[in-house]
Protein backbone atom coordinates (compact mmCIF):
# COMPACT_ATOMS: atom_id res chain seq x y z
CA UNK A 1 0.00 0.00 0.00
CA UNK A 2 2.50 2.38 0.53
CA UNK A 3 3.71 2.26 -3.45
CA UNK A 4 0.33 3.07 -4.37
CA UNK A 5 0.06 5.95 -2.37
CA UNK A 6 3.43 7.24 -3.22
CA UNK A 7 2.87 6.78 -7.20
CA UNK A 8 -0.34 8.83 -6.44
CA UNK A 9 1.15 11.35 -4.56
CA UNK A 10 4.13 11.80 -6.83
CA UNK A 11 1.05 11.29 -9.95
CA UNK A 12 2.99 8.46 -11.33
CA UNK A 13 1.47 5.14 -12.72
CA UNK A 14 2.50 1.78 -10.15
CA UNK A 15 2.11 -1.97 -10.54
CA UNK A 16 2.02 -3.94 -7.36
CA UNK A 17 0.87 -7.38 -6.35
CA UNK A 18 -1.35 -7.97 -3.03
CA UNK A 19 -2.58 -10.94 -1.24
CA UNK A 20 -6.07 -10.80 -0.94
CA UNK A 21 -8.42 -13.13 0.84
CA UNK A 22 -11.69 -14.75 0.00
CA UNK A 23 -15.49 -14.49 1.83
CA UNK A 24 -13.64 -18.18 3.55
CA UNK A 25 -10.32 -16.70 4.30
CA UNK A 26 -8.28 -18.42 1.66
CA UNK A 27 -5.50 -16.30 0.10
CA UNK A 28 -4.41 -15.23 -3.05
CA UNK A 29 -2.26 -13.15 -5.01
CA UNK A 30 -3.01 -10.10 -7.16
CA UNK A 31 -1.58 -7.85 -9.41
CA UNK A 32 -2.87 -3.91 -9.24
CA UNK A 33 -1.58 -1.90 -11.79
CA UNK A 34 -2.64 1.91 -11.52
CA UNK A 35 -2.29 4.56 -13.93
CA UNK A 36 -3.27 8.36 -13.61
CA UNK A 37 -5.88 9.72 -16.39
CA UNK A 38 -4.37 13.07 -18.00
CA UNK A 39 -6.56 15.68 -19.80
CA UNK A 40 -5.66 18.05 -22.91
CA UNK A 41 -4.23 20.45 -20.85
CA UNK A 42 -2.21 18.12 -18.73
CA UNK A 43 -4.17 17.73 -15.71
CA UNK A 44 -4.88 15.17 -13.70
CA UNK A 45 -9.10 13.83 -13.86
CA UNK A 46 -9.45 10.71 -12.59
CA UNK A 47 -7.31 7.09 -11.87
CA UNK A 48 -7.57 4.11 -13.57
CA UNK A 49 -6.67 0.34 -11.95
CA UNK A 50 -6.52 -2.83 -13.31
CA UNK A 51 -6.90 -5.68 -10.65
CA UNK A 52 -5.88 -9.25 -12.01
CA UNK A 53 -5.29 -12.75 -10.07
CA UNK A 54 -1.27 -13.45 -10.81
CA UNK A 55 -2.49 -17.23 -11.53
CA UNK A 56 -4.36 -15.67 -14.34
CA UNK A 57 -2.13 -13.54 -15.42
CA UNK A 58 1.30 -15.09 -15.63
CA UNK A 59 -1.05 -17.85 -17.57
CA UNK A 60 -2.04 -15.45 -20.29
CA UNK A 61 2.13 -14.38 -20.56
CA UNK A 62 3.11 -17.58 -20.86
CA UNK A 63 0.78 -18.90 -23.38
CA UNK A 64 1.89 -15.95 -25.80
CA UNK A 65 5.25 -17.25 -26.34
Amino acid sequence: MVQIDHAMKNQQACNVELINYTKEGKTYTVSINIAPVINHIGKITHWISIRMETIQFKWYTCSLF
